[in-house]
């Protein structure tokens, strides 16, 4: 055997796994570019369809803006990924009746129907200052009864809480769009050597005049929700008349809708507090919720 056939069989090993890595990778190769592509169709797809849902808010956004009677189109509006069309903007009774097209550079459509509640957003209105038609309360530890018909509420940690509870919300707010609810207390007095904060709760037993720290609840204190929608610094050794405001807009929004029932809201200290507020029962200073909104068209 010559010394070229040696070393072309000693080669041919050599050759064959080439060949097959040559194939494996080419195999590999073109199911990795069959994989990028399907990765970038999904994309694409889902692409045109956060564009849609873009131009849909868009719309509304723009229309409420101009408030109950005008509506307005666009068309082939450019964004990042692609354009957007408003093909139809209506007004059905109270309602908009939407239609918008989205078609991306790879001239994927999706197009999306949209019927929602029309509100106008032109100029937002505020209620007059509320005041609660229903109980204030403040229950304390280690008293059998409450004190209802008194001047003020009592806030201390661990052995006083502040309940109130609103009944009579006006009925412009139920389809309304709430843009913010606060609530506010007019300052009696408090004795904290510093500053301490007061949080407000939401409710979740029904209450009355006769309630107290154990009645009508399932946990002695009251039965609220651990976490507080809002808190606020009270001012230490102060006897100035000021108004503090908590937010309490989401259970405003639940109260008006049906969603929470009114079973009003708890005030608990965090901390060395001991303060007072005017209640219902006082002749000035009463409690007052002022709701800004949206009204519906």
């Amino acid at each position: 055997m010559s010394t070229a056939t040696q070393r072309g069989l000693l080669l041919l090993p050599v050759a064959l796994t080439l060949a097959l890595v040559g194939t494996l990778a080419y195999s590999l190769t073109r199911e990795g570019s069959m994989s990028v592509s399907e990765v970038d169709a999904k994309y694409d797809i889902e692409a045109a369809r956060y564009l849609a849902s873009a131009g849909v808010a868009l719309v509304r956004w723009q229309n409420e803006k101009l408030g109950c009677t005008s509506t307005r189109k666009f068309a082939d509006l450019p964004l990042a990924g692609g354009t957007i069309t408003a093909d139809q903007v209506s007004l059905d009774g109270r309602d908009w009746k939407i239609s918008v097209t989205a078609k991306t550079a790879r001239s994927t459509r999706s197009v999306v129907d949209y019927r929602a509640t029309r509100y106008s957003r032109a100029n937002a209105s505020d209620t007059a200052p509320i005041v609660p038609s229903g109980d204030s309360d403040t229950t304390i530890k280690d008293r059998p009864g409450n004190m209802v018909n008194v001047p003020t509420l009592e806030t201390t940690q661990d052995t006083a809480y502040a309940l109130i509870k609103f009944e009579n919300l006006p009925s412009e707010l139920s389809d309304a769009l709430i843009v913010s609810a606060q609530l506010k207390l007019a300052h009696a007095s408090s004795n904290t050597a510093a500053p301490r904060s007061l949080g407000v709760h939401r409710v979740t037993t029904k209450w009355g005049a006769t309630a107290t720290w154990t009645a009508p609840w399932t946990s002695p204190g009251g039965d609220y929700v651990q976490k507080p929608l809002w808190t606020v610094p009270i001012n230490g050794s102060s006897s100035a008349l000021v108004e503090y405001t908590w937010r309490i807009d989401p259970l405003v929004e639940g109260w008006v809708s049906g969603a929470i029932p009114k079973y009003g809201v708890l005030f608990k200290p965090i901390g060395p507090l001991d303060a007072k507020f005017y209640s219902l029962d006082s002749s000035t200073n009463k409690p007052t919720l002022v709701v800004r909104y949206y009204p519906r068209c």
